[in-house]
């Protein structure tokens, strides 16, 4: 007897039932695949707008925002708004062209500073969720409420930063604008330029100096005031460090006038550089009555030399009750390897390592040590320290002669001159820090004096090219105005334009594209496929 009975066609069903069972797994795992690559996609569309996902393959990274600057953007604690007068689109194609042509006779000839200029900008939205760029059009209607605000003197390409502060209470917001020459850096490789016969080349962009300069600028709690002394003095020379300045949250203006008649209680730098004839005593203690500033002090003073100048005698007194002395001469440096090629004059200096030791109560001049390792100048008149301390004054020779190899030229002295053997050698300071210091109801109110043996060290050669001595002379102005010890300098500094499109051909950008936006999608779908099949068929 049989217990069990087979019935007619169970053995399809079975069939029929792994079938479908393999082919669900096969249906599940495809449709597994094809949301991954969907996903992926929706991810990184996402993710685009948060986090940098571009791949800078530039020689030498043009197309990246430097660390130091991340660092900072990341720390912006307050809402900026970046506005660009002009679209999006329009910026790369015909709005600087026309504004460069137009109002500054040059063109970009690389093509690739205005696309390098916008590739960064859009990063700060990136790296930080205060800061937003925002695209305006001049020639929509509704951009009559920008200049409203603004004034009609925008022009196509200008860049607006913003930001508002609770002042007593109320909204006050701080603006400043970046023009074209802010950004981009012109040069004049015909030479006929300047004359009209030609145009000017752009070949740098400066947009991450900038850019960051103006959010510092206007989220920055206070702008400190410098003022540059043009009365017996070219303030022509200053010019470029005054741009420096500027770039670090300065505000900074020309004195002029026969005569020094007041300087106000309100400015916390003053700049002399270069003296054509030497000041009258009076305005020497008007200078010295506004660094003791009533006995609370927190004013400096810098004083830039020149080979160049007349006898001084009233100034250079002013200075020898500071500690400082001017001697006669030039520097002229014997050992070729403390001086830049073919010119014995461009100075090395190195800091004062002995100085460590003596700044416990003065941290500042630790600050300006650090600043630098070295520096260089052309033109130093020679200096030395009169004391190291009298009363509530103290020196710090911060700067020196990188060797015991210097000797004291006459002024004029050819670059293949060799001294004698009476021309004795040594090491000479290239700055010397002065301080006042006292306290006042336990609180130390210092002012101070810094003197640099050459107007050469705010020279553009050094600060917007080389930039050897950017850092030297940022951390000089902030310690010595009292500018908040924030640890960023923002330089006079060019960057290169190679870029993706310079870099890669356009057949080689081709099959990128194709690899990333086709290739990969469809094999993804094509494994999901082969897949269903198999597992269908077993």
């Amino acid at each position: 007897m049989k217990l069990f009975a087979k019935k007619e066609g169970s053995a399809p069903r079975l069939r029929n039932k792994a079938a479908f069972k393999h082919g669900g797994y096969a249906l599940a795992i495809t449709a597994v695949i094809v949301a991954v690559a969907v996903g992926v996609n929706v991810l990184f569309a996402v993710l685009a707008q948060r986090v940098n996902l571009d791949l800078d393959i530039s020689l030498s990274g043009d197309n990246t925002l430097t660390q130091e600057n991340i660092e900072f953007i990341k720390e912006v604690d307050r809402d900026v708004k970046v506005i660009v007068c002009s679209t999006e689109d329009d910026y790369t194609n015909g709005t600087l062209d026309y504004v460069a042509q137009n109002y500054y006779g040059a063109s970009d000839a690389k093509g690739a500073y205005y696309e390098q200029a916008l590739t960064l900008m859009k990063l700060y939205s990136v790296y930080s969720d205060k800061i937003s760029v925002e695209f305006a059009d001049p020639y929509d209607p509704s951009f009559t409420a920008v200049t409203a605000e603004y004034g009609n003197s925008l022009a196509m390409g200008d860049i607006i930063v913003e930001a508002t502060h609770q002042v007593d209470g109320k909204d006050t917001k701080r603006s400043t604008i970046i023009k074209y020459e802010d950004v981009y850096y012109l040069t004049d490789d015909s030479g006929y330029a300047a004359m009209g016969y030609g145009y000017y080349t752009v070949s740098g962009c400066r947009i991450e100096t900038a850019l960051t300069s103006a959010i510092y600028k206007v989220t920055s709690a206070e702008t400190k005031q410098a003022v540059v002394i043009g009365t017996h003095c070219n303030p022509a020379l200053v010019d470029t460090y005054a741009a420096a300045l500027e770039l670090n949250n300065f505000e900074v203006t020309e004195q002029s006038g026969n005569v020094v008649t007041d300087i106000s209680s309100d400015v916390d730098m003053v700049i002399i550089a270069a003296p054509e004839e030497d000041f009258m005593a009076e305005e020497l203690d008007i200078i010295d009555e506004w660094l003791y500033n009533g006995g609370q002090r927190g004013k400096g003073l810098i004083f830039l030399a020149s080979v160049s100048s007349p006898n001084l005698p009233v100034l250079y007194s002013f200075l020898e009750e500071w500690g400082i002395g001017m001697d006669t001469g030039v520097l002229f440096e014997t050992n070729k390897s403390n001086y830049l090629t073919g010119d014995p004059m461009s100075v090395i200096f190195a800091t004062d390592t002995d100085m460590t030791s003596k700044n416990e109560e003065f941290p500042s001049i630790e600050n300006i040590l650090e600043s630098t390792k070295a520096a260089a100048a052309g033109g130093n008149l020679p200096m030395y320290t009169t004391f190291e301390n009298d009363g509530y004054r103290s020196t710090y020779p911060v700067l020196m002669t990188a060797g015991d190899t210097v000797v004291k030229a006459p002024v004029g002295t050819a670059s293949d001159w060799t001294p004698d053997a009476s021309y004795e050698k040594g090491s000479y300071p290239g700055l010397i820090v002065a301080t006042e210091a006292e306290y006042v109801d336990n609180e130390l109110c210092t002012s101070y004096l810094a003197a640099f043996s050459s107007y050469d060290f705010i020279s553009e050669n050094w600060l917007s090219t080389y930039n050897i001595n950017n850092d030297l002379m940022m951390t000089t102005a902030k310690v010595i105005s009292g500018a908040e010890d924030d640890g960023l300098v923002f330089k006079m500094k060019s960057r290169d334009a190679e870029t993706f499109d310079s870099t890669v051909s356009a057949s080689a950008a081709t099959v990128i594209t194709v690899i990333f936006q086709w290739a990969v999608p469809v094999l993804l779908i094509a494994a999901g496929v082969i897949v269903f099949v198999r597992r269908s068929r077993r």
